[in-house]
Formats: C-alpha cells, sequence, structure tokens
C-alpha cells in the first residue's frame, strides 16, 4: 500500500513538470506566432491529471508512509515500478506530437527516442517544424536523463531500499555505493537532486553562451545544449550539426558531450568536497576515444576520403565522440565512408558506451574495464581470477562474474534484436546498425538509418520494436534481468516443492 502511495505521489511530479514544459514550449509558439490550441489542451489537461495524482496521494497518507516508512521492498516490485514511470511518462510525452497530426506510431517512436536520450528521429523538414514542438523534443532529452532518473533515485531513496537489492546503488554492477562511502555523499535523493539539477544548468548554460557565440541564434543555442549535455542527439535541422557547417560548434558539443559522458560522482565530488574525483574508467574512456578519433584521422587521411588533414581530424573527432558517447549528432554522412573498417570499429564502439554513473548509453566502461582485468588476471595454473581493484578498491568474485553475466545477456539480448529485426523484413546490415543503435541509446546508425536517411520509413511493427529496445538499453536491461531472475527463483522453488513432497 505504502509503495502505492509513493507511486502516485511521483506520477503527480512527473506529470507536473511534463504540464510545465509544455507551457514553455507553448509560450515559445506564441512567440513564434504559431499557436497551437490543441498543445494548450494538452497542457491543461496534464496539469488536472497532475493535480489528480497529488489530491490521491493526499488521501493516501503519503506524507505519513514517507515519513514512518522503513519497509523493505523487492527487486521485482521497485523494477516494475520503475518501467510503470518510464512507460506512463513516454505515454504522456506523446501526446503534443499528435496534436502535430503526428500519428500514433510515429508519436509513441519519437517520445520513446526522446525520453530515453536516443535522439533516432521519425522527422523530415526539421528546419520548417514548428519552435515548440522542436523544444518539446530537446526537453524530453531533459526529462529523460534527469528528470526520470532522479524521480527513480527518490523511490528508492524513499523506501529505504538495502544497497544489496538496490537497483541504483548495488554494489555488484555499480560502483556508486562505494563512491558514496568513499566521498562521504549521503543517497539523501533531495541534496542529490539539487546538486545534480545545479550542476547540468551550469553545463548547460555554459554549452549555450559557447554556442551562441559560435554563431547559433538563441534558441538553437539553448536547444541543443540541452540536447548536448543529455547526450540525447535531437538537432532542429535535418542535417544536425552539418546545418552549421563550424568547426568552433562542433568542437564546443565535443567537449561538452566528453563532459556529459564522465561521471556524475566527477562533478558531484568537486562541488561537494571541492577534490577532483579521478576514476580509473574515466582514464580508460579518454584513452579509448583518443585513440578512436587518432586511428581514424589515418585512415580517413590515407584513404583520400577527405581533401586535408584537417578535415579528416575534424570529421572523426565529432563523429567518433558522438558515437562513443551514444549521443548521435552528425556533421557527415560517415556511412558513406569507404573504409570498412571505420565502420566496424564505430559499430562495436557503440557498445562500450561512456562512463557509468553518466547518460550515455551502452555497457559502460567501467564494466567494460573489470572484463578486461578480469581476462588478463586469470590464473592459467588454478583456471581461477586473481584479486583486481579498481580505484584502490577490491573488486569480488561475485562482483566479477556479476558483471559478466550482465555483459554475456547484453550481447545476446542485442544478437536476438537483431534476428527480430531481420524477420521483420529489415536487411541484414540495417539489422545489425539498428540493434546496436536503439540497444545502446546512439540513435543514428548504418544501412537504412544512416544520417542520411532515418527511421520514418521503417514499418510500424519495426518502429514498435525499435520502441520497446530503447527503453531496455535506457534501463541498462537490468529488468529483463530482474524477471528472468525471478522466474529462476520460481522455477528452483517449484523443483524443490516436487523433489521434497
Amino acid at each position: 500500500m505504502a509503495s502505492l502511495r509513493i507511486f502516485v505521489f511521483i506520477l503527480s511530479i512527473v506529470t507536473f513538470v511534463l504540464a510545465s514544459g509544455m507551457y514553455v514550449c507553448i509560450c515559445v509558439d506564441i512567440s513564434h506566432y504559431e499557436y497551437n490550441t490543441n498543445f494548450v489542451i494538452t497542457a491543461v489537461f496534464t496539469t488536472i491529471l497532475s493535480m489528480i495524482f497529488y489530491m490521491s496521494s493526499k488521501i493516501l497518507n503519503l506524507k505519513v508512509a514517507i515519513i514512518n516508512n522503513n519497509q523493505s521492498v523487492s527487486n521485482t516490485s521497485l523494477t516494475i515500478f520503475i518501467v510503470l514511470l518510464w512507460v506512463i511518462t513516454i505515454v504522456i510525452a506523446m501526446v503534443p506530437f499528435i496534436t502535430y497530426d503526428v500519428s500514433i506510431v510515429n508519436a509513441i517512436f519519437e517520445s520513446t527516442s526522446g525520453i530515453t536520450t536516443t535522439g533516432a528521429t521519425i522527422f523530415y523538414n526539421l528546419d520548417y517544424m514548428p519552435k515548440g514542438l522542436l523544444l518539446w523534443r530537446m526537453l524530453l532529452h531533459f526529462f529523460g536523463c534527469i528528470g526520470i532518473n532522479l524521480t527513480s533515485l527518490a523511490v528508492t531513496c524513499i523506501l529505504n531500499i538495502r544497497s544489496s537489492n538496490n537497483i541504483l546503488f548495488t554494489k555488484d554492477i555499480v560502483p556508486d555505493a562505494n563512491m558514496l562511502i568513499k566521498y562521504h555523499l549521503k543517497p539523501d535523493y533531495k541534496h542529490i537532486t539539487k546538486d545534480v539539477l545545479s550542476i547540468f544548468t551550469i553545463l548547460g548554460i555554459a554549452c549555450a553562451v559557447l554556442y551562441f557565440i559560435g554563431g547559433m541564434n538563441m534558441f538553437d543555442a539553448i536547444s541543443h545544449s540541452i540536447s548536448t549535455i543529455s547526450t540525447g542527439g535531437f538537432a532542429n535541422y535535418d542535417a544536425s550539426f552539418a546545418h552549421f557547417n563550424s568547426f568552433f560548434i562542433e568542437i564546443v558539443s565535443s567537449i561538452f558531450i566528453i563532459l556529459s559522458s564522465l561521471p556524475i560522482f566527477f562533478f558531484l565530488t568537486l562541488k561537494r568536497t571541492h577534490c577532483v574525483f579521478w576514476s580509473e574508467q574515466i582514464t580508460f574512456f579518454i584513452i579509448t576515444l583518443t585513440l578512436l578519433i587518432l586511428i581514424t584521422t589515418v585512415i580517413l587521411h590515407f584513404e583520400n576520403i577527405h581533401s586535408s588533414l584537417l578535415e579528416c581530424f575534424r570529421y572523426s573527432l565529432f563523429t567518433c565522440v558522438n558515437i562513443a558517447s551514444t549521443t548521435g549528432f552528425t556533421n557527415i554522412n560517415y556511412a558513406d565512408w569507404n573504409a570498412g573498417n571505420i565502420l566496424i570499429m564505430l559499430f562495436f564502439i557503440m557498445f562500450i558506451g561512456g562512463c557509468l554513473g553518466s547518460t550515455t548509453g551502452g555497457i559502460k566502461t567501467w564494466r567494460i574495464l573489470i572484463l578486461m582485468k578480469s581476462i588478463l588476471n586469470i590464473d592459467q595454473k588454478k583456471h581461477q581470477i586473481r584479486f583486481i581493484k579498481i580505484d584502490n578498491h577490491a573488486i569480488t568474485d561475485r562482483q566479477t562474474n556479476n558483471i559478466n553475466l550482465f555483459i554475456n545477456f547484453y550481447i545476446i539480448i542485442a544478437i536476438i534484436c537483431i534476428i527480430i529485426f531481420s524477420i521483420l523484413g529489415l536487411d541484414i546490415r540495417t539489422s545489425f546498425s539498428i540493434a546496436a543503435a536503439t540497444l545502446t541509446n546512439t540513435g543514428p546508425g548504418f544501412g537504412k538509418i544512416s544520417p542520411n536517411y532515418n527511421y520514418n520509413e521503417l514499418s510500424s511493427a519495426v518502429k514498435y520494436f525499435s520502441c520497446t529496445v530503447m527503453l531496455l538499453g535506457r534501463l541498462e536491461i537490468i529488468p529483463f534481468l530482474v524477471i528472468l531472475n525471478q522466474v529462476f527463483f520460481n522455477i528452483k522453488k517449484i523443483y524443490r516443492r516436487i523433489s521434497n513432497p
């Protein structure tokens, strides 16, 4: 019952935030003489819905529940709650698209892509789209990377879930709990929410100012800065960043994308303790990205794909940063590069993603680092993994096994997605590409979803399945693992009952 009260209360917050975003977009529309009555009705309806949820939570005595609630909750219950929260948010967020005569399947796809910070789009002629709707797409990135994640964190802290059962602060597959302890950062969702919002606000303002200095107008600078710090990938133009044709803007974008790919603890510790939190995964991410950029630049230069070495560096820098961070901005159609080795590298780099604790997608560098260290530290004689450390913290056998299991399941799910996309009628190249682009929340890919195309021409079945994969990727396949674990647990219980009647 207490969980239901909190669920209703959180829904009231989410719907209120969505309604507030809608009103901002309506004001932008009015300022550009693009008033849409249906958009206003949607905003009013969402506000009323928020009030209904809030009054329902009051009736259910939520405040007493939050203060006095010391109960534990199962992983399955928490997972269902978080998934429902994302689904309901996506459904509400799609309505503004419908008010602009977008089909339901396309509205669901665009909403899912925005909320999950994937950046894949079904829209053509973005250059002529109403400014309010363009801003709404960007705000979905903001809600997805900050709002929903903080809401999930709030639920976790309110329910007082133990770290051993905690999806957000588990010691088995993420290092957040250890960082909280090491830097005396209490998992108080109120303070963390305030700090995270202030950090992203500062980054967003700094990014917008530099975009404006680089030649963007005020609207483009603000909206693209939101998409940048969210590592989302939505742009206001069909050509994405190629529209601006500015190396300065691309450098600014690359810098802020890299900053947004770092763990949030990098900024939290800097703000609270005035000490720089540096992790091995940050070093690994930067070294990997640097090598990728250099290798791509050299290959482009020797293949004579671009006229000068500087051009090769420019396009490789922006492309590699965006794919490695799963952001998805483009300044060139990299699918046209006549260099298969580069495309193969970019395909695999999607799966690595940025640092754990950032807004990026993919497996994350921290888990890849654990996997690499476990492989390098295998004792060939005893067939055991020797003791390993990361950031001077001991990694237990349980952690190592769980991380390796996570990566194996991630790869298995990717293969299953490739097969399903192929069954749905896509060619093999596009199937590989769309599975990687949606599961890692990258957005653009190769084949029929390369930068010169988008997802609009795909069938409805492919779009619906893509939405499922995007959501699964954004939640880091944890719902699948939790449900699978529960199924195995129930099977084990049934087997024991049969074996011991």
